[in-house]
């Protein structure tokens, strides 16, 4: 998936993420706050144009976005959340565990993802 510039100054400012595979997701502003990660790099430079992600892949990031949309638009209930993560491994929900809290998304959705933990057998390292 790769960034689309915004067609005019009026649209609502976007910024762009770069994985760590080196895909481009643009999000809103108000996505951006979500993820405190992100924010971070945007109050140390708003001109920023594009904002590296070393430790958060294409797969999850985009579940992660998913989530910050439904959630900043008040979309969020059971249904969408038992959907979320219906098809996902144990394995594809510890690693979307990992890329939320490298990317310190607020506690919501860590929080929501807590319940997909019990009875997942933790990891023998």
């Amino acid at each position: 998936m790769m960034a689309q510039k915004a067609s005019s100054s009026a649209s609502p400012k976007k910024f762009s993420l770069k994985t760590a595979d080196g895909d481009v997701f643009e999000i809103e502003a108000a996505i951006a706050k979500q993820m405190t990660t992100v924010q971070d790099f945007i109050d140390k430079d708003e001109n920023i144009v594009v904002i590296p992600l070393s430790n958060v892949f294409n797969k999850e990031l985009s579940k992660i976005i998913e989530y910050c949309e439904k959630c900043v638009t008040g979309e969020i209930t059971k249904d969408f959340e038992m959907e979320y993560v219906k098809d996902l491994s144990d394995d594809e929900v510890k690693v979307l565990g990992v890329a939320t809290y490298h990317l310190n998304e607020e506690a919501k959705l860590r929080e929501e993802l807590a319940w997909t933990f019990i009875g997942v057998e933790e990891d023998d390292n």
